[in-house]
């Protein structure tokens, strides 16, 4: 039951009891009022009537008698105004609640005694009363007095019993009332005793020390202990006291995480702007390395194209070895041909001529031959213009060609062997060329692929010099960062510093 409920529980009881015994009293009340109404608007008013229509018959028998008496007629009249008073007081007997049987008893019985009365007094007005009249009257009056007696007694006994009614329904009152309120004195009396203890097992102490106690937790002093029943566990001060432990052990952890939040912020912070200072001197190295980089690539770029130029005059060098070699593979099957055409001169003589012409001409090919062979082609030269010497001296001296030809073909022979030897230097050369081309074209794919893989390290480290830079910002935001964060940890500590929490002696909080 919530605390409100138990502190409205003894007025509500109050309340509760006294609207039972109000309700009681009502209703005895109610009983009594309609038996004292009765009493004065039927039982009393009823005996009154009875009592009038009684008089009014000792009236009608006065009168009756008086006119039998005196003999006087006119007295009848006086008879007849007694007889309608008492059908008067009858009627309104009658009209009574519950009195309609009775009155109308009363009524009959009149009416049968005042017609006989009446007949008997006016036959003895006229002389002429006759014993049965007489009888007839004494019967009829009989009978009227016994009704009348009955009605009274009846009436009487009514209103005793409306009287007794009243005086129970007194007596009932009183007696509800006793009882009533004793029940109410033991029910409150228990009823409070039970509040009581309930509120007071629920509170667990004074009001003023709970009050003295949330006051203390709500200044921040969580040293005070707080004296607590054994195996209470449920009242308001043993919730304050578990509140104020529970208190005291997070404010102490709040202020060691906050004193470690602190120092390691601290750290943080001053870690932070070494890390700062060495992502700039990083960045600064990236920098330069881009610097170095992008000459590096200049350079290798240059290479490229040098190579490029360098191919392409190797590649004419080749072509023009290879046209060389052509030469001089057709020089030596010439020499072949002039050889073995020397070896048959003595056959021959009569064709010196001719052969001398065409070795003159050979020799000017040669000549010409060896004059686009460069350096190469100046020992073919040499060979090309002895050639036409002897061309020359063949045919001036065809008449001593005889003579010469030992001399001659000598001559041919170390001349084939130097363009035998020529044939091989310009197969060398022609083999020289080609590996130097090919060198020269590995040459130039390698710095073609080394340009693009410069080109790359250069764009890697352009986007490290940028990812450097953008962690850089970030130190110094996380640097700032660390230092609010330091900034609200010693807050922190100030603010839960505000706590006093339990030490080893217990100021005590009494009862």
């Amino acid at each position: 039951m919530k605390f409100r409920s138990k502190m409205w529980a003894l007025p509500a009881s109050v309340g509760v009891a006294l609207a039972v015994g109000l309700a009681l009293s009502l209703t005895v009340g109610v009983r009594n009022n309609r038996n004292l109404e009765l009493l004065r608007t039927v039982e009393t008013p009823y005996l009154e009537y009875l009592f009038e229509a009684e008089r009014g018959v000792h009236q009608l028998q006065a009168d009756f008698q008086a006119a039998a008496s005196e003999g006087e007629a006119e007295r009848l009249r006086d008879a007849q105004a007694s007889a309608d008073a008492v059908r008067n007081a009858l009627t309104r007997a009658r009209q009574l609640d519950g009195k309609g049987q009775p009155a109308e008893a009363l009524v009959a019985a009149f009416d049968a005694y005042h017609s006989a009365a009446l007949a008997a007094t006016q036959a003895m007005l006229e002389h002429r009363i006759g014993p049965e009249l007489v009888e007839r009257m004494n019967n009829a009056q009989k009978e009227l007095a016994v009704q009348t007696q009955r009605s009274r007694e009846e009436a009487h006994r009514t209103l005793e019993a409306r009287f007794q009614n009243v005086a129970q329904a007194q007596r009932d009152a009183l007696t509800i009332s006793t009882v009533l309120g004793v029940l109410i004195v033991v029910g409150l009396g228990l009823g409070s005793r039970a509040i009581i203890t309930s509120v007071w097992n629920d509170l667990g102490a004074e009001p003023s020390d709970a009050a003295a106690a949330v006051q203390r937790v709500g200044s921040g002093d969580l040293s005070v202990h707080i004296d607590v029943v054994s195996q209470d566990t449920s009242s308001l001060i043993a919730y304050i006291a578990h509140m104020q432990d529970n208190l005291s052990d997070v404010v102490t952890h709040i202020r060691t995480g906050a004193e470690t939040m602190a120092d390691a912020t601290t750290r943080i912070a001053s870690e932070n702007i070494d890390l700062s200072t060495r992502t700039e001197e990083q960045a600064t190295a990236l920098k330069q390395t881009a610097r170095l980089m992008e000459e590096l690539a200049t350079t290798v770029r240059s290479n490229y194209e040098g190579g490029l130029n360098a191919n392409a005059i190797v590649g004419s060098a080749r072509d023009t070895a290879l046209q060389g070699g052509t030469v001089v593979k057709q020089v030596v099957q010439t020499m072949e041909s002039i050889n073995a055409s020397s070896k048959k001169i003595g056959d021959i003589i009569g064709v010196i001529d001719g052969i001398a012409f065409q070795t003159n001409i050979l020799a000017l090919n040669a000549a010409v031959e060896a004059a686009r062979a460069g350096e190469q082609g100046r020992g073919f030269a040499v060979v090309a213009s002895e050639v036409r010497n002897l061309a020359s001296r063949a045919a001036a001296a065809a008449k001593e060609i005889k003579a010469l030809i030992v001399s001659s073909v000598d001559s041919v022979d170390a001349g084939y062997q130097l363009v035998e030897q020529a044939g091989s230097t310009m197969d060398q050369i022609v083999d020289g060329v080609r590996r130097a081309a090919d060198i020269m074209g590995e040459i130039t794919a390698e710095s073609a692929h080394q340009s693009e893989e410069i080109e790359r390290i250069k764009q890697s480290i352009f986007q490290m010099d940028q990812v450097t830079r953008q962690n850089a910002e970030l130190v110094v935001k996380a640097a700032d960062a660390a230092q609010s964060l330091q900034q609200q940890a010693n807050a922190m500590v100030e603010a839960v510093s505000v706590f006093k929490v339990a030490s080893a002696s217990w100021p005590a909080l009494g009862r």
